[in-house]
């Protein structure tokens, strides 16, 4: 590119924005045309930013969190543009080079770098940071691996992770491998690698992700608590098509998860509580993996709510719904008594459990007559 960007030092992992509007780039610390150097002497990398313009290019200006005494480098932007992923050795940090994050306000600054933690960053060196879709890929050292830098992938769960894996071979090899990206479809990929065979230093190849068989591709998310991320167990889950027509639906596991066959059609996932809240998420507020299964970001939302008791109680032998009879639930937990009641002439008891967290298990008991009990949709899992 003309225009002053290129110059006699390095520039290197360039981003631009989705819509096309900002473009960072990496460069040693070289500001109109002065070389800029740290207290050790060394010309430190640091992160430049320019805007498009109706002319072209505006000229460079330096990211906010630029240091001259170390460097700060490899930028990498979400889709939508609200959060960017670079590489510093900043003091303070984990290892020798970790993985930062800034945020973007309301007014489009960014916010103070965040270091990724534990779950990324390792007494090592973590570089090269990339985003696509709802996944992180960076290079490392430190985590296990086949040797040198390998390249590892982690799913973004709204500002937490997933669990690091490493993409391991015929991607990563013995030797360094660095600096992945994608296609917008996720297919092809590139990478660098100083492994067997280059001609260079350090080479280029291209390959194509592996994949899984369409028909064998899942969905796989989680259901959260929206006050402390507890998971929700025993939830609904159903996925509903372009006109809100159900086409499948599953529950959550004890963990809060849960997974359907990936559907054929675009669909929204949507989790509720019977008679209370609800969260969805549509086609536009997620990835989907073209060649295996798709991580769904997590869904939030109140769990905590009353809940209703609905008891019916016959007699096992004549099968006769049984009326006065005794029905009380106690907490699984410390047999506390939530609710007592006594059926009705059709069998039936009915209240609250109030301020219960759905999916807790609580146990019921019922008096004689010896009775058989009939549950439609209530809160314990458990009968003694």
């Amino acid at each position: 590119m003309g225009d002053g960007m290129n110059t006699q030092y390095h520039e290197s992992n360039v981003v631009i924005s989705d819509d096309g509007s900002e473009m960072y780039f990496t460069r040693n610390n070289f500001v109109e045309g002065r070389k800029i150097l740290g207290e050790d002497g060394v010309n430190n990398l640091q992160i430049f930013v320019r805007h498009l313009l109706p002319d072209g290019w505006s000229k460079e200006t330096p990211f906010s969190y630029n240091n001259s005494s170390y460097s700060v480098g490899h930028p990498a932007l979400t889709k939508d543009g609200q959060r960017l992923f670079f590489t510093s050795d900043k003091p303070g940090g984990i290892g020798g080079k970790d993985i930062y994050v800034s945020y973007r306000d309301g007014t489009g600054a960014w916010g103070e770098p965040q270091n990724l933690g534990p779950t990324i960053n390792t007494e090592g060196d973590e570089m090269f940071p990339y985003v696509n879709g709802n996944t992180l890929y960076f290079s490392s050292d430190g985590h296990l691996g086949l040797g040198g830098l390998d390249i590892f992938s982690v799913t973004l769960r709204g500002k937490g992770f997933g669990i690091v894996e490493n993409l391991n071979a015929p991607i990563n090899s013995a030797y360094d491998d660095f600096g992945l990206c994608l296609d917008e479809r996720g297919e092809i990929g590139f990478l660098t690698s100083d492994r067997d065979g280059h001609i260079g230093s350090e080479d280029i190849y291209t390959f194509v992700m592996n994949s899984k068989a369409e028909d064998n591709r899942k969905w796989i998310g989680r259901v959260l608590d929206m006050s402390d991320a507890q998971p929700i167990p025993y939830l609904t889950v159903r996925l509903f098509d372009a006109e809100h027509n159900e086409i499948a639906r599953t529950t959550t596991s004890l963990q809060g998860t849960y997974e359907f066959p990936a559907p054929k059609v675009a669909a929204s996932v949507n989790a509720s509580i019977e008679g209370g809240p609800q969260a969805e998420l549509t086609p536009n507020d997620f990835s989907i993996s073209p060649f295996g299964d798709t991580e769904v970001p997590d869904l939030y939302l109140n769990s905590v709510m009353d809940l209703p008791v609905n008891a019916i109680v016959k007699d096992q032998q004549s099968d006769r719904w049984l009326e006065g009879v005794s029905v009380t639930v106690n907490s699984a937990k410390d047999g506390t008594i939530l609710f007592f009641g006594t059926t009705n002439e059709d069998g039936i008891t009915k209240g609250q459990l109030p301020d219960r967290r759905f999916g807790e298990e609580e146990s019921m008991m019922w008096c004689s007559p010896r009775a058989a009990i009939s549950q439609r949709p209530c809160v314990w899992t458990s009968v003694c």
